[in-house]
């Protein structure tokens, strides 16, 4: 478990989203842990919590960056697993916009993420991934079947 916790998640492609499916076990304050969302970079993750969202030390910055208009958009969803005491995990699943399920605070983090939300593109910073560079060909080693000479 670590007491201070930063994860950016970065996509501006909603078939690509760079933290989809990551779980987070998200510390109790007095924690210092950031989750910031750009585009669906936090496409559908998980967070867990003994005590649900309310007791997460954990600030989400989210902007759309032009890829989503809303945090409804840019969450599809989310579940939120806390402790049921004397039992396993029960959650809440969160839709952007709705709570389903045993309450894990959900309300708190969608008016988190509604109060929070931006689109704001020209604060999107997305990292630069360049095309790989084809690799020079060289004519003394031919490379198709037809130039090879047979003895």
């Amino acid at each position: 478990n670590a007491n201070d916790l930063h994860i950016s998640c970065f996509s501006n492609d909603t078939s690509m989203r760079s933290c989809g499916k990551l779980t987070i076990y998200a510390p109790s304050y007095p924690s210092k842990s950031v989750l910031s969302c750009y585009g669906s970079g936090c496409y559908h993750i998980n967070m867990k919590n003994e005590n649900g969202f309310d007791d997460m030390g954990l600030d989400i910055n989210m902007n759309g960056c032009g890829v989503c208009d809303s945090s409804a958009d840019c969450v599809y969803w989310w579940d939120i697993y806390c402790l049921n005491p004397g039992q396993d995990y029960y959650y809440s699943s969160f839709y952007g916009d709705k709570c389903y399920g045993s309450d894990c605070n959900c309300t708190g983090l969608m008016s988190k993420l509604n109060n929070t939300f931006v689109n704001d593109e020209s604060l999107c910073d997305y990292p630069k991934i360049e095309p790989p560079t084809p690799l020079p060909t060289n004519p003394e080693y031919p490379t198709t079947d037809s130039t090879i000479q047979q003895p």
